[in-house]
């Protein structure tokens, strides 16, 4: 289902006496605020879709859209690709020349066979 808007949107709740504005954008919940203007601050923090969010707005929709007052901020939309893992540090190389190369042993110059003398 598309955002019913062209940008940020609150809706008051009343409870006992208090109200507050909640808001929303493209299905993210902003926050909630305390007056009109307040919330029209939280319409400028970016936007992060979340799909619980989106899954408790979405039925309610009809609930508080006649009461919704759309928000003139309007933020452009980046995309931007998640930051790659780091890569384990590799182990220092040795330069050629410089390794440790034992020599042989005995036992391993011997010739191995089923039939040793």
């Amino acid at each position: 289902m598309p955002w019913p808007f062209d940008g940020p949107a609150a809706w008051r709740e009343q409870h006992d006496g208090r109200a507050w504005w909640h808001v929303a954008d493209d299905w993210c919940y902003l926050g909630c605020a305390a007056t009109l203007e307040e919330a029209q601050a939280l319409a400028a923090a970016p936007a992060h879709f979340d799909l619980d969010t989106y899954q408790i707005l979405a039925p309610r929709l009809a609930q508080w859209m006649p009461q919704a007052v759309p928000l003139s901020v309007h933020r452009p939309f980046t995309l931007t690709a998640p930051e790659a893992p780091a890569e384990a540090p590799r182990p220092a190389r040795i330069p050629a020349g410089q390794t440790a190369r034992k020599a042989p042993s005995a036992a391993a110059q011997q010739p191995l066979g089923l039939f040793a003398d």
